[in-house]
């Protein structure tokens, strides 16, 4: 009879159980059909830290020290997801004042995008003939 991992979504969430393998094993394709970009679980040991669970080639191994999975509620780690490109364009035209204000960049390439063709200089613009500068 296979062993019932408890698992939760979020740490104080809502815990669903997910059945072992027959060697006591938890495949990381079971907890990726419930749970998208899931890369491991982890859970507190005793001591109140968090242990993080041993995945290798998509099989999680249950803790050792415990005698497998024991009753503990495992909280899902997920990779973080990549702006997508929408979100990634909306901040380019917030950081660059894409709005025609100053600054603005129309998003293609130039030159000057390149870290290294930047210069230590600064360039000021003073309107009035009367304006003089001084350190």
């Amino acid at each position: 009879m296979p062993a019932w991992v408890a698992i939760s979504e979020k740490e104080g969430g809502d815990a669903e159980e997910l059945p072992a393998e027959r060697d006591g094993s938890l495949l990381l394709a079971s907890l990726t059909n419930l749970y998208p970009n899931v890369t491991t679980l982890k859970y507190k040991g005793p001591t109140g830290v968090w242990r993080i669970v041993r995945c290798v080639d998509g099989i999680l191994t249950p803790p050792e020290d415990d005698g497998g999975w024991g009753s503990h509620i495992y909280i899902c780690i997920k990779k973080k997801e990549e702006p997508k490109e929408d979100d990634t364009q909306r901040k380019r035209k917030a950081d660059y004042g894409m709005d025609g204000g100053a600054g603005y960049d129309d998003g293609d390439y130039d030159a000057d995008d390149d870290e290294r063709n930047w210069s230590k200089s600064i360039l000021c613009s003073y309107e009035g003939a009367d304006t003089s500068l001084t350190e």
